[in-house]
């Protein structure tokens, strides 16, 4: 109930219904489907926004890969974040277990990432969400948080889209895929589509590894055509 929640609240989109190709409304797919899996389970936005008005929110950064809302709740404001995995598990200091905030125990980390790396080796898009209290609107939202759970998304390549990556295949036409996903689902995805022949085996590319071309090395240089998967690239890092 309590992810559910955290994903209705730290939400742009708005949900009008939902139709043959899934939840529709205004904003972002994945925050629509967010509405209409709250929705659905009796935890819509608009149960929680009715008593907790929000009064700040911080888009998604793509420094932080996290994004962030405040809102007006019984002992203070409630900050609702939900990000990528890696980086909301970095920020977070407690977890929530037992129905209350509790340091993390031993492998406690561990188990919370590989549970994000089951999901995308499902080609499921993962989403962390995590929440605090604080006193003043003004507060710094991304440290100090906790780790409520992890949210998995299908978003499933189009039919056609295995058939025109085996027909350019075919033509000797070496094809790509860039993306802001995460290397596990990227590659889950890219076996599916047939770009890679072993999406265990296949190379990616972290965006955070880009370099500017006069700064590869040489074995960079070779080996960079050869990569078939960039992931986690956001197109104003490397522009």
């Amino acid at each position: 109930r309590r992810a559910l929640e955290l994903g209705a609240l730290c939400n742009a989109a708005s949900l009008e219904g939902d139709g043959a190709d899934g939840p529709q409304g205004r904003g972002d797919p994945m925050e629509l489907a967010l509405l209409a899996a709250a929705e659905r389970a009796g935890h819509g936005r608009a149960a929680p926004t009715e008593r907790q008005q929000e009064v700040r929110r911080d888009e998604f950064e793509p420094s932080v890969k996290m994004m962030a809302t405040f809102h007006e709740a019984e002992g203070g404001i409630r900050v609702a974040v939900k990000g990528a995995p890696e980086a909301v598990l970095e920020v977070c200091t407690h977890v929530w277990r037992d129905g209350a905030a509790a340091e993390p125990g031993e492998g406690d980390r561990d188990a919370w990432a590989e549970r994000n790396e089951a999901l995308a080796g499902d080609g499921l898009r993962a989403l962390a969400v995590a929440e605090k209290t604080v006193e003043d609107a003004q507060a710094a939202p991304c440290e100090g948080l906790t780790l409520i759970g992890l949210v998995g998304l299908l978003d499933p390549p189009r039919k056609d889209v295995a058939e025109a990556v085996r027909d350019t295949r075919r033509a000797g036409i070496h094809s790509v895929m860039v993306t802001g996903d995460q290397p596990g689902t990227a590659r889950a995805i890219a076996g599916a589509v047939g770009l890679v022949d072993s999406a265990e085996q296949a190379q990616v590319l972290h965006g955070s590894q880009m370099k500017p071309a006069d700064e590869l090395t040489a074995e960079e240089r070779e080996r960079l055509p050869r990569t078939p998967i960039f992931a986690r690239f956001d197109p104003r890092a490397v522009a």
